[in-house]
């Protein structure tokens, strides 16, 4: 301490004594009190990164259900083909003959599929399947009728036939349906013809091959504001807390100390942004895919490993943003001259 009337020598007294190592804990209390005081600043903020997260997972969710609807459809036709294949050669007979069965109900039911055919002129994809189902019902009929052994036998199996060809018609006219709606969302190269498998691909493969460029620069913009409005906000908070970073110095706070409470503030909002944000988009996109597919090709080639993929992918960028953006305004906080921070007013 200077003699009374001396003059303060404001290098010596810069110099600072004995610090204190806090643990975790500590920080973690700290640096939520600090959000809880600033709650509304930390809402607003979260809101912004809820909302940019939210953009980024239905741009995600919304390309991998797009290329699940395009490709899932043709290997279901494909399978159903070879399916028939199979039954035809009498290899398999995958479909059990319902017991209960009448020729009065079949014949019923035949008489109002063909009267419903002959009067249908809307859509020929349910002329088809009308004429299928009549098929089916004639097999089983066939069945019913059947005296002997052996001809139970063959009416079986020309039933099997019949609901193979079937199944088949039902998928191929889905995918027909599904054509006509990814291409009005603007997905080109598409062929009603189904001939060849579609390769296999990597998520991310995927992505880079399926986004259209639009989607990237989209994406890309709102990373771009998630990360701003959290290096926003902690420049923010720096700024209204310079006094108190100066307080905790001067009681012998680390510099690490000082880091370590910017860091958790940051990854406190960015998370929890990130979190609501992922729902949000994966429940927009999905509910906007069902409005725009019907909800059944959506619940049906649904690929649930991809919207996972999706989800992690996004948790990850929004963790590294708030990582990221608290770098500079913590190492600007933990550099603040205790004096200094001092004197300023708040």
């Amino acid at each position: 301490m200077p003699r009374e009337g001396g003059v303060v020598d404001e290098q010596a007294m810069k110099g600072i004594g004995r610090q204190i190592k806090l643990p975790w804990s500590k920080a973690v209390e700290i640096a939520a009190k600090s959000m809880k005081v600033r709650m509304g600043r930390s809402v607003v903020t979260t809101a912004s990164i809820v909302l940019a997260i939210a953009f980024l997972m239905s741009i995600l969710t919304g390309t991998t259900l797009t290329t699940s609807l395009r490709i899932q459809p043709q290997r279901e036709i494909l399978r159903v083909r070879e399916q028939l294949e199979q039954v035809e050669a009498g290899a398999i007979a995958p479909f059990a003959f319902p017991e209960g069965l009448s020729e009065d109900q079949l014949s019923r039911e035949i008489s109002s599929k063909r009267h419903r055919a002959e009067e249908e002129e809307a859509d020929p994809l349910v002329i088809q399947r009308l004429f299928d189902e009549v098929s089916v019902a004639e097999a089983a009929r066939q069945v019913l009728r059947a005296d002997t052994d052996y001809q139970r036998a063959r009416a079986m199996h020309d039933w099997q036939v019949s609901k193979a060809q079937l199944e088949l018609t039902n998928v191929e006219n889905e995918w027909q349906r599904l054509i006509r709606r990814l291409r009005m969302e603007g997905v080109t190269g598409l062929s009603v013809e189904v001939t060849r498998a579609p390769p296999e691909r990597s998520y991310f493969r995927m992505l880079a091959e399926e986004m259209e460029p639009r989607d990237r620069w989209l994406g890309v913009v709102a990373v771009m504001v998630c990360f701003v409005g959290i290096w926003n906000a902690m420049l923010m908070s720096v700024h209204e807390r310079i006094r108190e970073i100066g307080t905790m110095k001067c009681l012998g706070a680390l510099e690490a100390f000082i880091i370590k409470l910017y860091f958790l503030e940051s990854s406190f909002i960015g998370m929890t942004g990130t979190f609501l944000g992922i729902v949000l988009g994966f429940v927009l996109s999905y509910l906007r895919a069902s409005w725009a597919f019907g909800f059944g090709p959506i619940y049906s080639y649904f690929d649930f490993g991809g919207a996972l993929l999706s989800a992690v992918s996004t948790l990850f960028i929004g963790s590294a943003l708030s990582v990221f953006a608290a770098v500079f305004p913590a190492y600007r906080a933990a550099k603040y001259d205790p004096v200094v921070a001092m004197r300023v007013d708040e």
